[in-house]
């Protein structure tokens, strides 16, 4: 009997009650090899149009990293309405 694994290899990031799948407030993160070695991927869907951007796991950090370091440095209220 072949014996099987779960790797989950795709998450997706969304507002409470938002479609996981088709909401432009959705943010899919992918591990994803073009047979290079694995990369990460992060993709929304905005305006019908995807954008995505592709880093390895050294840059994925690297740039997660200098986001929290912005968010530690920022004093104005992300949360205010515009």
């Amino acid at each position: 009997m072949t014996q099987y694994a779960i790797t989950t290899i795709a998450v997706s990031v969304h507002p409470q009650g938002a479609n996981p799948i088709y909401s432009e407030s959705a943010t899919h993160l992918r591990i994803e090899d073009d047979g290079c070695g694995p990369f990460r991927a992060i993709r929304q869907n905005i305006d019908g149009q995807t954008g995505e951007v592709r880093m390895d796991k050294g840059e994925i950090r690297a740039v997660l990293e200098a986001a929290l370091a912005l968010m530690a440095g920022m004093s104005i209220d992300d949360d205010a309405p515009a």
